[in-house]
């Protein structure tokens, strides 16, 4: 369990010249490794405050190189 946890929402980013998309965070969790086919991808959590999104980059979880997965604690 990370603060991600505590969001419905994640903002994912793969490319620094990309787009992010916001997604639920079950949808997420369930498709991780079809959302992204590149090395990095960058997870964090969202709250949608008036229907606009706020993400809280501090509550992240990223993927390096395929194979190292990060969390804040």
């Amino acid at each position: 369990m990370t603060p991600m946890g505590a969001h419905d929402h994640v903002l994912l980013i793969d490319s620094a010249s990309e787009p992010g998309v916001i997604c639920a965070f079950d949808d997420a969790l369930r498709e991780f490794e079809l959302l992204s086919n590149r090395p990095e991808l960058y997870m964090c959590g969202v709250d949608l405050l008036s229907g606009l999104p706020e993400p809280t980059f501090g509550h992240f979880i990223e993927r390096r190189a395929f194979m190292t997965l990060n969390a804040r604690l």
